[in-house]
C-alpha cells in the first residue's frame, strides 16, 4: 500500500500563496491611494495583516508538508519532507506505534525492534493527511504488528 499527500500539499501552498497576495494587495492598495484610504481605515489593514500572521501561524502549528508511506517489498518507508527524513526499516521490526495529539496536529511514533532493545522514531505528523488517509495507515500497521505476533 503506498499513501501520500502531494495533492493536498500544493493545494495548501496555493493557499499559503493566495494568503500572501492578499496582503500584498491590501498593502499596495493601501500605499498608492493614501486619498482613498482614510486614517480610520487604519483599522482595517492591521486587521489584515494579524489575519495573516494569525493564519500563518496556525499553519505552522499544524506543520503540513509532503508525506508519503509504503508497507511495499517487506518494509516500512515514510518519507517526509518537513526535515528531509527518512524512516525505513523491515516489517518484522515494527513493535508498536503510538498516535499522540499534540495541539493541532496528530503525530505519528514508531517504534522499532533492533535486536532486545526498543528504538523509538522521531514524531511524524499526520496534518498533511486525511482521516481516510490515516484510518488506512493504522490498518497496514495493525496489519503488519499482527502478523508480527505469530
Amino acid at each position: 500500500m503506498r499513501i501520500s499527500n502531494e495533492k493536498f500539499i500544493k493545494q495548501y501552498k496555493a493557499f499559503q500563496l493566495l494568503l500572501l497576495l492578499l496582503l500584498l494587495g491590501v498593502l499596495v492598495w493601501y500605499v498608492t491611494a493614501p486619498d482613498i484610504v482614510q486614517y480610520e481605515n487604519k483599522e482595517t489593514v492591521i486587521g489584515v495583516f494579524v489575519f495573516y500572521l494569525v493564519a500563518q501561524y496556525i499553519l505552522y502549528l499544524r506543520k503540513y508538508y509532503l508525506l508519503s508511506y509504503s508497507d511495499e517489498d517487506g518494509k516500512i518507508e515514510f518519507e517526509y519532507s518537513g526535515k528531509r527524513e527518512k524512516i525505513s526499516f523491515a516489517h518484522e521490526n515494527l513493535e508498536r506505534y503510538e498516535i499522540r495529539n499534540s495541539g493541532l496536529r496528530k503525530e505519528l511514533v514508531l517504534f522499532e525492534k533492533i535486536k532486545d532493545e526498543i528504538k523509538e522514531h522521531v514524531p511524524i505528523s499526520l496534518s498533511g493527511f486525511t482521516k481516510l488517509d490515516i484510518k488506512h495507515l493504522l490498518e497496514s500497521l495493525d496489519k503488519i504488528i499482527e502478523k508480527n505476533k505469530k
